[in-house]
């Protein structure tokens, strides 16, 4: 079980380093600039310190939680939703392959997937890849794990979403230029043009990004939340699905 662990007498900021490889910021979307108080999380994870993991309810467990339980019962010390699921409350939207099993067979025309775990350690450990530009069975033969959801930014830092009235809750995985996954959370309801047009405005250098869930289920949940930032990032709904991370080097400096 994670317990939270406060950086103790930390006053109310807008950047954090939260650990060795990992880095929590929050801006105001209105002024696109770091807040305290502002409505846009994000957590900045090193994927050669952090191994990011995708647990999915199944078996014998099929439980929905809320992100923070799926944190605490697997020993995370950060979760954000995995992508939508089906209208049955469990089943992924579009392919999905965790540790080489596929638990969901059919693709959609979704065109992003996110990578981790590469067969060839040669290979990114983690990425964030364009579908129209490298096939899905390409990746199955390349990555363990491979989970599609819908696309917002296309490489090199392409909105591909035109203005829209809908607007909604963000919860969204992007790539940065340095090869970082950012768990990103804005709770100001944006359309998917707008977020991506923020996104790409903010100083995060982001190359490619997905949609993993928005509205009530979105949220961002992070164990090692210090003393001073505001709470309400996580969601309000339980989901089947997070991806959430863990040290990947034993001995990874936690302050």
């Amino acid at each position: 079980m994670v317990v939270a662990l406060l950086l103790a007498t930390m006053p109310a900021a807008a950047q954090y380093q939260l650990a060795e490889g990992l880095e929590l910021e929050r801006y105001d979307s209105a002024t696109r600039t770091l807040h305290a108080d502002g409505d846009v999380h994000v957590l900045k994870i090193d994927p050669e310190l952090w191994r990011l993991d995708v647990l999915v309810a199944g078996g014998d467990d099929k439980a929905r939680r809320h992100l923070d339980q799926w944190g605490e019962d697997h020993g995370l010390y950060a979760a954000i939703n995995a992508g939508m699921f089906q209208a049955d409350g469990h089943t992924h939207v579009g392919f999905c392959q965790v540790g080489g099993e596929v638990l969901n067979r059919a693709p959609n025309r979704y065109q992003s997937a996110f990578v981790c775990d590469p067969l060839d350690p040669d290979d990114p450990i983690f990425a964030i890849i364009d579908l129209d530009e490298v096939p899905l069975q390409d990746l199955r033969r390349q990555y363990r794990t491979v989970v599609q959801n819908l696309r917002l930014i296309k490489h090199d830092g392409r909105n591909r979403w035109s203005p829209t009235r809908k607007r909604w809750r963000e919860a969204a995985l992007a790539e940065d230029r340095r090869g970082r996954a950012l768990f990103i959370l804005c709770t100001r309801a944006l359309s998917m043009h707008e977020f991506n047009e923020l996104v790409l405005a903010l100083p995060l250098d982001v190359v490619a990004a997905q949609h993993l869930e928005g509205n009530a289920t979105a949220g961002l949940w992070v164990g090692l939340l210090p003393s001073g930032y505001a709470s309400g990032i996580d969601a309000t709904g339980k989901v089947p699905n997070v991806l959430g991370i863990r040290p990947r080097v034993k001995g990874t400096t936690v302050e």
